[in-house]
């Protein structure tokens, strides 16, 4: 076994063992239709499921000697949910048959579901539990003796103090207790005694204090608080209520005095009776209570009280007594409680309605009750979820027993959200999230801590609301439940943090999340183990590393997730793969039908690991090898039931050839230009007689990666296909398929042949799918699995596609697409196509603008043609625009309908584009959103025709949909809007137009040397590269304990990098100073600003720079 620096391994490590970090995986998307869960094909974790067979069966019928291992029985997914008694006591029902069709489900309706009646108990034995409330009680307000408070102390022997001494913080197991401090969620009032005013004269407040708290997140105040006696206002009609807040404190203060003149509030509110009240507020972390803001004398202290004026002549020092009284009732604003309770939906307000895909069949399925986390009417003006509010709901136990060999895990629930977001965009605010957790923890008979995720649903940004979401949540939770688990509990939540305006109130929340329809499915077989292997966990498409188009230049096996374009090269890092055991046998079974040209065919990984992969010419035989696979390490120690792809010790190929320690099966700097690896695994329990593959290969599927460009020897001439198609691979079309495969088939429909780049994604990277085709100068040489400029000019034609309501290009991809568009020729002409729900506003970015304005001749005019138009026609006619460049007669002349787009606004946001304008750049609209609905016209597309004497000369289309929503009709009605094959003749006709007939690219273009413009690469350039300011992922991510943040400077001027915890709070400030044009890189040693270590946790770094301001998460495991 060897040391692999595994950023997933490190986070599925830690989430086994602590509640800070979310180790799952998606498996839907948000907002949209999923079909049948239990297939877990498409949409889940094990990439197209994966299927049971006898060890050594032969392959199927027809199968014959190139597709071995294509057959067996897919693996079954037990839904539990929906509540039964057991002695009394709530758990979880226990499904009677595989499948969806046979879940059980808590729906909280009447009648139950599925066979399991309603319990009868609130919630269906669902528990609420109010996670804001302090867990051990503490001190109010109190008169101390300066002993006790030491050199913190304020006048004379005695004082008003609110806080520990070191020995209670000790008590307590404060992890700072080394002087007076405070703990999180603290909220302690005191209150003077009752004065009258007669209404006459100043009156003067004053009195020394002491502060030393957390700057701007926990504070103190004075207040000044009135005696209604009788009120039209909601209850009470009558009592003490704050009238106006005098002063605030935070930070360190030191020994300060205050003098406060109160008159004018006095008769401005007509008050005859009132009191002062001294209150102190601490959010849910940093504080002395865990460590990440050590106080020397906190929190807060006061002492020499005096009132003058008014009719009154008050003064306490508190040396012989205290005559001010502690309030232990909950601060206003600060009420706790669970809050947990089912509702009637149809009462419930925001209505599920307001999404208006809810009138799409089987999008929201959400019904008559559901669970609801807000306090009931009638409630405060701050309500319904209160300033730092964490509540949640925990289900009722789940027994494994039934399928204790089944280990993978899935949970599944739905919901409605409409959420207000603060800050910059940490997520802070108004969040939902859900957690799972299991028993027993490791070797004692208690429950794990929970693993838990936020984020649920897009956010409003500052003080707004976000669009309302009814959506379906589905994750693996497989990494985080381990084999020896016997039971596991579920829990969805919101939490409220401490933000905007929540000293005093907290507002514009409203009454959702709602949840319903909640499960847990086990999935698996009895016979074999089954293999979890995420996307980002898969070996990645890549161009070599050096950034050449050379021969011989070779790329690194690593997988995804070390392969995002702002993460430096890591080597030696690999795919790897879960199974939740360590009584199994993995293998990694792999073929090279193709090898590069360039490719060092005396390598040992050839003549000895594997003499059966080329011929005695040197030729890929085509045929299956199989190595055994090492289990996966971190920090020096083995992490049971994870694997990776390096020799195990037993591996007789390592036996046979002395192979050391952690050598990968495929190893780097091998593989060259045109080389193609396809690969499945397989697992059994050791001397089981069964096998599980992975993925499902039936027909003939594999998981596999290629180095670009695809390049062949074909006679004495290398040569590779003139078009790429990139995209991101988690792109997927409704129904499961990846949305590649259908512009796959749409171009192998007109005989194109191309190569093709799939983007898999890693878990912490940007949201929004780019395809992450372009590895820009700014990035370095060995950054990233894309190309650069050099590599680039290897093609003709480019077609472009991200995720559907996702963009389709980043910074980087623009800065090299505009380098390759602008060093066309007519001799060495260029088309490029892109396409994406979101590809034109994403473009309209300071970094992208001038490509799209410029280059494509298009302009942006809105994300949302449903917002924009007033049209939430769901099968969207699309029409052809008059005078446009692209004729598709096959389609339909002028102003007829070419097609139809599926999912307008459900949940689909098409963008709307138009021409740009710009001088010399031959722009045209191509097609029309729905053109005859109003008489308005809306462009869905923009062609550009650039054809300059010298200089470039080129043709582009960006379309603001995405190319998978294309049907043929609306025959079928909602959700389909055509049938399949009518789609996919619809798709292959508008490419042939698109790419053949405008585009001019022959269906069977193939490129050389000859035809490649001769760019150097970026390192070879003697004038410096043309910086773009920009913040980089930082490496590790996550990190224990340093990370490095990489960042770029394109115009200078003061530049700051500061690190931010989730309440959006700055911990530490690593660089602010001015900085010149250039690349940079700042190192965080995991500590704040005072040289404390923070604990592990979610947080973001920040960048400001002239004209730009970004923010990315890291994470700290430890």
């Amino acid at each position: 076994m060897r040391e692999a620096l595994l950023i997933w391994l490190a986070l599925l490590v830690a989430a086994l063992s602590t509640a800070s970090v979310a180790g799952a995986r998606e498996l839907s998307r948000d907002g949209h239709r999923i079909d049948d869960p239990s297939h877990l094909r498409g949409i889940s974790v094990p990439v197209r499921g994966g299927v049971i067979r006898p060890v050594g069966a032969v392959p199927g019928p027809g199968a014959g000697q190139e597709m071995p291992d294509l057959w067996g029985a897919p693996i079954d997914t037990f839904w539990y949910g929906g509540t039964v008694l057991d002695g009394g006591r709530p758990v979880a029902d226990e499904p009677i048959a595989p499948g969806w069709a046979n879940r059980k489900m808590w729906t909280w309706s009447a009648g139950g579901f599925n066979g399991t009646p309603h319990s009868g108990l609130n919630m269906d034995g669902w528990v609420g539990v109010d996670n804001t409330a302090p867990t051990t009680p503490t001190p109010e307000f109190r008169r101390m003796h300066c002993d006790s408070i030491g050199s913190c102390a304020l006048n004379g022997n005695w004082e008003m103090f609110c806080g520990l001494t070191s020995s209670e913080a000790a008590t307590l197991l404060f992890a700072d207790s080394t002087a007076t401090g405070y703990g999180n969620n603290w909220c302690k009032r005191v209150v003077s005694p009752t004065f009258a005013y007669n209404g006459s004269g100043a009156v003067v407040l004053k009195y020394v204090y002491r502060s030393d708290s957390e700057p701007d997140f926990d504070v103190a105040s004075a207040e000044l608080e009135a005696y209604r006696e009788v009120s039209s206002d909601p209850p009470p009609d009558s009592g003490w209520v704050k009238k106006a807040t005098l002063a605030y404190y935070s930070g360190s203060s030191g020994f300060a005095s205050e003098s406060l003149e109160i008159s004018e509030t006095l008769s401005g509110f007509g008050i005859t009776k009132y009191r002062i009240c001294l209150r102190f507020r601490s959010d849910k972390t940093w504080s002395d209570e865990d460590g990440l803001f050590p106080t020397n004398c906190g929190a807060f202290a006061f002492d020499d009280v005096s009132i003058v004026g008014g009719g009154v002549n008050y003064f306490n020092d508190f040396e012989s007594g205290t005559d001010w009284d502690p309030i232990t009732e909950p601060c206003p604003g600060f009420e706790v409680g669970d809050f947990a309770r089912t509702e009637w939906i149809d009462g419930l307000s925001p209505p599920v309605s307001e999404d208006p895909c809810t009138s799409v069949p089987a999008f929201c399925d959400l019904a008559d009750s559901v669970i609801v986390l807000f306090d009931p009417d009638p409630y405060p003006s701050w309500a319904p979820h209160p300033c730092d509010q964490d509540n949640y709901i925990q289900s009722p136990p789940i027994y494994l027993s039934s399928h204790a060999s089944y280990r993978g895990f899935a949970l599944h629930f739905e919901y409605f959200a409409k959420i207000r977001q603060c800050f910059w965009g940490s997520g802070d605010g108004h969040l939902p999230y859900w957690g799972v957790r299991y028993w027993p923890f490791e070797s004692s008979q208690s429950w794990s801590d929970w693993t838990w995720e936020y984020g649920l649903v897009q956010t409003g940004n500052y003080h707004t609301e976000g669009l309302p979401v009814c959506g379906k949540k589905d994750v693996d939770v497989s990494g985080l439940i381990p084999a020896s688990a016997e039971s596991v509990q579920v829990r969805l939540g919101v939490f409220n943090t401490a933000c905007c305006s929540c000293w005093d109130v907290c507002d514009e929340n409203n009454n959702t999340p709602y949840y319903d329809n909640v499960c847990l499915g086990s999935y698996g077989s009895d016979v074999a183990p089954v293999v979890v292997m995420g996307e980002p966990w898969r070996w990645q498409d890549q161009f070599p590393k050096d950034g050449t188009l050379s021969v011989t230049s070779a790329a690194d096996t690593r997988p995804a997730l070390q392969l995002h374009p702002d993460d430096p090269s890591v080597f030696g890092d690999t795919l790897v793969c879960y199974s939740g055991s360590d009584d199994v046998e993995l293998s990694l079974v792999f073929k090279i039908p193709k090898v590069g040209p360039g490719i060092e065919r005396n390598h040992s990984f050839f003549t000895a690991w594997f003499p059966g992969i080329l011929d005695v010419g040197g030729n890929p035989t085509g045929a299956w090898q199989t190595a055994r696979m090492d289990t996966a390490v971190a920090s020096g120690s083995p992490v049971i039931g994870y694997w990776m792809a390096t020799f195990h010790e037993e591996d007789p190929i390592r036996i046979g050839n002395a192979l050391g320690e952690g050598i990968e099966i495929l190893p780097n700097d091998l593989f060259t230009p045109g080389t193609r690896v396809e690969y499945f695994l397989k697992a059994k329990y050791t001397g089981g007689g069964s096998e599980f593959l992975l993925p499902d290969t039936t027909g003939g599927y594999y998981l596999e990666f290629e180095v670009l460009p695809m390049m062949e020897l074909m006679g004495e001439e290398i040569r590779w296909p003139c078009l790429i198609l990139a995209s991101h691979s988690l792109h997927r079309t409704d129904d499961g398929r990846y949305a590649i495969e259908l512009v796959k088939d749409a171009l192998t429909a007109n005989g194109f042949v191309f190569d093709e780049y799939d983007r898999l994604e890693p878990m912490y990277a940007p949201s929004g799918c780019p395809t992450g085709i372009g590895r820009a100068s700014s990035q370095g040489t060995f950054q990233g699995p894309g190309a650069t400029i050099a590599q680039l000019a290897a093609y003709q034609a480019l077609f472009v596609f991200g995720c559907p309501y996702g963009y389709a290009l980043s910074q980087y991809d623009v800065e090299v697409l505009d380098e390759w568009l602008a060093a066309s020729d007519s001799v060495h002409p260029r088309f490029l196509w892109v396409a994406g729900d979101d590809a034109v506003r994403r473009l309209n970015a300071s970094w992208g603008k001038p490509l799209l304005e410029n280059r494509l001749c298009a302009s942006y005019v809105n994300n949302d043609y449903f917002l924009h138009s007033a049209d939430n026609t769901y099968c969207l006619p699309v029409d052809g625009w008059s005078g446009g460049g692209i004729q598709c007669n096959a389609l339909g002349g002028p102003e007829d309908e070419y097609f139809i787009l599926a999912g307008n606004r459900c949940p689909r946001r098409f963008d709307v584009v138009d021409t740009s304008g710009v001088a010399g750049c031959g722009g045209q609209r191509e097609l029309a959103y729905h053109e005859t609905l109003n008489g308005e016209s809306y462009a869905a597309s923009v062609s550009a025709v650039v054809e300059e004497s010298g200089g470039p000369w080129y043709r582009s289309l960006i379309e603001g949909y995405d190319f998978t929503a294309i049907r043929s009709d609306a025959s079928l009605g909602v959700p389909e809007c055509g049938s399949d094959t009518a789609s996919a003749q619809a798709r292959a006709v508008w490419v042939q137009c698109v790419l053949g007939d405008f585009g001019g690219l022959a269906s069977a273009a193939y490129c050389n040397q000859a035809t490649t413009i001769s760019i150097e690469k970026p390192a070879d350039r003697t004038s410096p590269p043309a910086y773009v300011t920009g913040l980089h992922q930082s490496y590790p991510n996550p990190m224990n304990p340093t990370a490095t943040i990489h960042y770029s400077i394109g115009v200078p001027g003061k530049v700051s990098l500061r690190i931010f915890d989730v309440s959006g709070r700055v911990i530490r400030t690593l660089v602010e100073e001015v900085k010149t044009v250039g690349e940079y890189s700042a190192v965080w040693d995991g500590k704040n600003d005072y040289g404390k270590q923070v604990g592990s946790g979610v947080f973001f770094y920040q960048l400001e720079a002239p004209a730009f301001k970004s923010a990315k998460k890291i994470v700290i495991l430890q």
